[in-house]
């Protein structure tokens, strides 16, 4: 079983919208998954498209193309990916609409079209508004869709919520290459600098510190029973995005995934700036919300994965995964440990 059994791809037939819909496709193939294709026709711009063209533009020869070319597209779909769509056609404000269908889906996928950078900044751009309201993980395609991803970097800051985009990650394929990557701050060897404090002592705090880092992350994963996977752990210093984009690039990534948080009513990234990250990477970028749904799922969940990954009868998962059972409506403080159907499948 796949924790992605709904896979809901945004469509506006321009280039990056097909190269998300066909990265859907290939996902749709790959976990057995139900593939639905929406695009969403924005009354507003048909008005401003009368104002700017002619009083006598109607709606209807825009929705019969639109239907006309969604047709085209599954039929593309089928032929290439063996997959059948279930084709969508709405009308409305595009992020409203998708916020709309997404409930049902466990994974949103859309492209990203590039645009002016300040405009990106000012304004910000669909997949911008959709990463930071939606509450499904969003996979923002930017690269053609060749092959299954095959190497994938997870930044991680040793929070619940960085443990289920670990457990998205592994989610997408079997054979994907993980790298765990922590991007920490040196201002300790700054101040040690300023006291002149002898390089030699520096480096050695910097060694032992960087190792034990390392021994936290290795910990990290195997508390949630990924150890037995192809893992690769790398630390980076300075600013997390920019730290997370040259090990992204360095790596040869396909897809970066992080994770965001609500806090104060705005959404954020453990990284610190989603649209940062969003506007500068060039691998696809897979956004996991920290929030979880149903723990009823977590004995569903825990039939997906391998018995050799299970947690150890006596650990903080092997506890959480009890209370859960139990009935318990959130992890405790002592066991907060993010099931991965639960990560995947959102509020």
């Amino acid at each position: 079983m796949s924790p992605f059994k709904s896979i809901l791809a945004a469509t506006d037939f321009s280039a990056a919208a097909d190269q998300a819909v066909r990265r859907a496709a290939l996902l749709a193939q790959q976990h057995g998954a139900r593939l639905r294709v929406v695009h969403v026709v924005n009354p507003a711009r048909l008005a401003r498209l009368r104002q700017w063209v002619s009083p006598r533009t109607d709606a209807e020869p825009k929705v019969d193309d639109a239907r006309d070319q969604l047709q085209r597209l599954a039929a593309e779909l089928t032929s290439r990916f063996g997959v059948a769509a279930e084709l969508q056609l709405r009308i409305g404000g595009v992020v409203e609409q998708l916020q709309r269908v997404s409930p049902r889906a466990d994974l949103l996928v859309i492209g990203q079209r590039r645009r002016h950078a300040l405009a990106e900044i000012v304004r910000g751009n669909t997949a911008q508004r959709l990463v930071e309201h939606c509450r499904r993980p969003v996979l923002v395609v930017k690269q053609a869709a060749g092959h299954a991803y095959r190497r994938a970097l997870v930044p991680i800051d040793f929070t619940p919520a960085s443990d289920a985009a670990a457990f998205v990650a592994a989610a997408l394929s079997p054979e994907i290459d993980l790298q765990v990557f922590h991007a920490y701050a040196s201002t300790g060897e700054t101040v040690m600098r300023e006291a002149d404090v002898c390089e030699s002592v520096i480096r050695d705090c910097r060694a032992r510190h960087e190792a034990a880092l390392m021994a936290r992350m290795r910990r990290s994963m195997t508390r949630l029973g990924l150890d037995g996977r192809a893992l690769s752990f790398a630390l980076g210093r300075g600013s997390p995005v920019k730290a997370t984009l040259r090990q992204a690039q360095a790596l040869g990534a396909d897809v970066l995934v992080a994770t965001k948080q609500r806090q104060a009513r705005r959404a954020t990234s453990v990284l610190g700036n989603i649209n940062g990250l969003l506007l500068r990477s060039h691998c696809d970028v897979l956004i996991v919300s920290g929030w979880v749904r149903d723990p009823r799922q977590a004995q569903a969940a825990a039939a997906r994965w391998p018995a050799t990954h299970s947690p150890a009868a006596g650990s903080p998962q092997a506890a959480w995964a009890a209370g859960v059972a139990a009935g318990v409506r959130g992890p405790s403080r002592t066991a907060a440990r993010p099931n991965p159907a639960r990560a995947v499948a959102g509020p």
